[in-house]
């Protein structure tokens, strides 16, 4: 079902979600179940397509009004939660999000050592089999190849030094 309150809202210009301190608070407060009566916060949540008003039961009195986030608010109120406006705990998917995208972060880094280090011992590779064609051509009194070698990355690593950056 779409929100056609929020489309509208954030289609018509710029996308911009201004909420002042009191909307935010009536935000998480009806998102958390919690009870609240309308205000200009809540008219204006409604406006934005925040929440929607809802039907009291009959045995409350006749001037109140209940409200719901919609999908839109249930996840203005995590981003809320994640920049720290609200008092309730960060959600459990983004928390597992940001986990998850800090494991990948960490075997990113590590295929970089590894990739940067077989770069390098693939140029020290050629390197040798280069010195050692041209040894055995100096030897044989032949002439004395030039190639185009790969570019060590890590010159200055020492080849032990070189051995542990790709090992656990």
């Amino acid at each position: 079902m779409s929100n056609f309150r929020f489309q509208e809202y954030t289609t018509s210009g710029a996308f911009n979600l201004s909420l002042s301190r009191t909307q935010v608070a009536a935000l998480h407060r009806i998102a958390t179940g919690g009870d609240h009566y309308a205000c200009t916060a809540t008219a204006a949540l409604e406006r934005k397509g925040l929440i929607e008003a809802l039907a009291a039961p009959e045995d409350y009195s006749p001037d109140r009004q209940e409200y719901r986030a919609t999908a839109a608010g249930l996840l203005c109120v995590s981003l809320l939660a994640e920049a720290g406006l609200t008092q309730g705990p960060r959600d459990a998917m983004a928390q597992e999000i940001a986990s998850l995208q800090a494991e990948v972060e960490d075997r990113r880094a590590e295929a970089h050592t590894a990739r940067t280090a077989a770069r390098s011992a693939l140029a020290r590779l050629d390197q040798a089999e280069l010195d050692l064609t041209n040894e055995r051509a100096r030897q044989a009194g032949g002439k004395l190849r030039v190639h185009l070698t790969r570019r060590d990355p890590t010159p200055d690593v020492s080849r032990d030094a070189l051995n542990q950056m790709v090992k656990p």
